[in-house]
């Protein structure tokens, strides 16, 4: 083997043993980060069982080819979900007379 040779066969060892020592850094250094971002369960294994259950009987798991819930894909399968309340005769009067109060509305836009 010439000497040329043999300063390329150690250039290149010198380089690929760079390269792997790197490397090993970089996955450390991602191994050290993804450790970082796991942190401690506060769920037990009984309260992610009850909430998957729950949400399966409610239809709220996602079946569908297109991220259809399974009460999308079969509502009468599933009970109505209760309409949420909405605001009572007296809150939107006062909700009105705040409104003329500050300007918001002028007096006598309304017929009240």
């Amino acid at each position: 083997m010439s000497a040329t040779n043999k300063l390329i066969a150690a250039l290149l060892l010198a380089a690929s043993t760079g390269i792997a020592s790197a490397n090993s850094g970089v996955i450390r250094e991602l191994a050290d980060q993804a450790a970082a971002t796991q942190t401690a369960s506060t769920v037990t294994r009984a309260q992610v069982r009850a909430e998957l259950l729950a949400a399966r009987a409610a239809g709220e798991l996602v079946e569908g080819p297109n991220g259809e819930t399974a009460r999308e894909l079969n509502p009468a399968r599933y009970p109505q979900a209760e309409a949420p309340q909405g605001a009572s005769r007296a809150d939107i009067k006062l909700a009105l007379r705040d409104a003329r109060r500050t300007g918001f509305i002028a007096p006598g836009y309304y017929n009240n």
